[in-house]
């Protein structure tokens, strides 16, 4: 008797999840090295050196901003490259679930 196994994530907001550290080390594994290396640290380049803070203006006009933060994850979304950088993120997951079974994944935005 054959056994089925279905697991569902939904990876809400996944394209904001992906850290930068883990793509460009994956990008480094896959070979994307030197200028390749280089044009995807650019294409990130806002990302990767950008900062964001929250500000609260109040009914009294008092505005009160919280400190800035280094945004460390995230990929642009609309882009050709988005998409592509998420399946890196995602695509050896099935390494690790140790199973006798094929694994096979989907992905739908």
């Amino acid at each position: 008797m054959k056994k089925i196994l279905v697991l569902c994530l939904d990876l809400s907001e996944a394209f904001d999840c992906v850290s930068h550290e883990i793509i460009l080390k994956k990008c480094e594994r896959y070979g994307l090295l030197g200028k390749s290396e280089e044009w995807i640290r650019s294409y990130l380049g806002d990302i990767l050196i950008g900062e964001q803070y929250v500000e609260i203006r109040t009914t009294g006009s008092k505005v009160v901003k919280s400190s800035n933060k280094k945004i460390l994850s995230g990929i642009p979304q609309g882009s050709v490259l988005g998409p592509l950088m998420l399946s890196m993120y995602v695509n050896d997951l099935p390494n690790f679930i140790s199973s006798v079974a094929d694994i096979v994944m989907f992905a739908d935005d």
